[in-house]
């Protein structure tokens, strides 16, 4: 986030006007370029910035765009450390181009022998699930949030799509902001596999840091401890006949009854599409952030919605099903609620997904059963989305994108998480996230630092799609 800093401002401010640091010490009338050196050496306090401001805008007339990148910058100078952290950590899931974590967490005890050489928990991940691809595997996670474990363990489960690795991920109820944000970073890394199984711990209840790996296939199980900040424990089991193996899975099972699961599973197709229908419907009252490569199924006009379903003989149970006039009549009212406006919405697309949308003529949580909408109904269905009252629509900028998860957060109710390319049909589940304490750190990065950093405009957006579908 270099780019929000009042230093990057006053860079940028100094080549657009062509000023060394000399003439600029010398027009805001400074008595040496110490301010300015320390300012753009990262080396100023708050209060430094307050006052060289001010004094900035009385020695220059500065244009409209330039009082707004310094209020900017210095709003973001004013955000506490872990605040800025944790967004910056939250913007990386929106990236094209994922950083590499520092690899910090490293083993000093293994098998009871001291280690001799360097083995980070990242590579750690990487050994104990990097196997046979055909293993069945089951991993038990307690309070590891780390980011260079987190994405090692996503890296590898993604190499072998497909794998039988079942992921139970234990999050403390923590006050820490910064922790939340990770916890959250994590959820959401994590949620695009099937096997993925996050809950939040009970408050009163005291976790420990560690991950405990049975691999079912090979017989053998591994136990992990992180004791610090920068330093783990390791030791390997054979997984049959041992007591301490099946002493610990009875702790993680005694730890699940005390912690409230974040996972949910549709199995009943016709009928959990009702039930997620009346869910959706009973979460339009509330204000909502949706995170989208398009808009979804549900913001299709309903007459273009009931031509799809008549095409499809109602997916495949007739106009007279008991379910599928359920679905209707939810469908229906949920239209008429949106389309008075009464609620705020707020939508971030992507220009990619918006574009593949008129090509294809499906959103990304489209159901396998209908035709493709043709290219007018992909253009009626973006226009009501766009045209919405008290509805703002953003597309990401270059260099951000969904990835394949998306998120929609009701404001005091609940995040949905979940990977569109699984659909409404087989194998659906979404990650829900209800923990008050994330649900305000995520909204709060979703308005603060994504909507107003990492997207274009709402003009600029209008324009942006108006120019795709013409």
């Amino acid at each position: 986030m270099k780019e929000r800093s009042f230093s990057y401002f006053l860079e940028n401010f100094m080549q657009s006007r062509n000023l060394s640091v000399s003439a600029l010490a010398a027009q805001m009338k400074l008595s040496g370029n110490t301010s300015v050196l320390r300012i753009l050496n990262n080396k100023s306090t708050l209060k430094g910035i307050e006052i060289f401001c001010q004094k900035l805008k009385n020695a220059f007339e500065l244009t409209r765009e330039e009082a707004k990148n310094l209020e900017r910058a210095l709003s973001h100078e004013q955000l506490p450390a872990n605040v800025t952290r944790s967004r910056k950590l939250l913007s990386t899931l929106f990236l094209e181009n994922v950083p590499l974590f520092e690899k910090k967490i490293k083993c000093t005890l293994k098998n009871a022998n001291e280690c001799k050489s360097t083995q980070y928990l990242g590579d750690e991940v990487y050994r104990i699930l990097n196997s046979d691809p055909g293993d069945e595997i089951v991993l038990y996670i307690e309070t590891i949030d780390n980011e260079n474990f987190v994405h090692a363990l996503h890296d590898v489960i993604a190499e072998h799509p497909g794998r039988k690795i079942d992921i139970h991920h234990f999050f403390d109820d923590t006050d820490d902001s910064e922790a939340g944000a990770r916890g959250l970073y994590a959820m959401i890394k994590l949620s695009c596999f099937e096997g993925y199984n996050p809950y939040i711990i009970n408050e009163g209840v005291y976790p420990s840091r560690r991950f405990y790996a049975k691999n079912i296939t090979k017989d053998i199980a591994t136990l992990v401890y992180i004791y610090d900040e920068e330093h783990y424990t390791c030791v390997e089991m054979k997984l049959s006949q041992n007591e301490y193996c099946r002493h610990t899975e009875e702790e993680f099972r005694i730890l699940s009854e005390v912690s409230v699961s974040a996972k949910e599973k549709f199995n009943v197709p016709i009928e959990d599409l009702a039930s997620y229908l009346e869910k959706c419907r009973r979460l339009d009252t509330c204000i909502s952030y949706e995170l989208k490569n398009t808009p979804c199924f549900m913001m299709i006009p309903m007459e273009i919605q009931e031509s799809l379903y008549a095409d499809c003989n109602y997916l495949g149970f007739g106009a007279e099903h008991p379910i599928v006039k359920k679905m209707y009549s939810i469908i229906s009212a949920r239209e008429k609620f949106i389309d008075e406006g009464n609620v705020e919405k707020y939508f971030v697309f992507t220009r990619k997904g918006l574009e593949s949308f008129m090509e294809t003529g499906k959103t990304s949580d489209y159901l396998p059963q209908m035709r493709p909408l043709t290219p007018e109904e992909c253009r009626r269905t973006v226009m009501r989305n766009i045209d919405l009252p008290n509805t703002q629509v953003f597309i990401l900028k270059e260099g951000y994108c969904m990835n394949t998860t998306e998120c929609a957060l009701f404001e005091g109710n609940i995040m949905s998480v979940f990977d569109p390319s699984y659909g409404y049909w087989d194998n659906f589940s979404e990650i829900g996230i209800r923990n008050k304490k994330m649900l305000r750190i995520m909204r709060d990065f979703i308005i603060e630092e994504l909507m107003a950093h990492c997207c274009y405009s709402t003009e600029e957006s209008r324009e942006i799609i108006l120019d795709i579908i013409k």
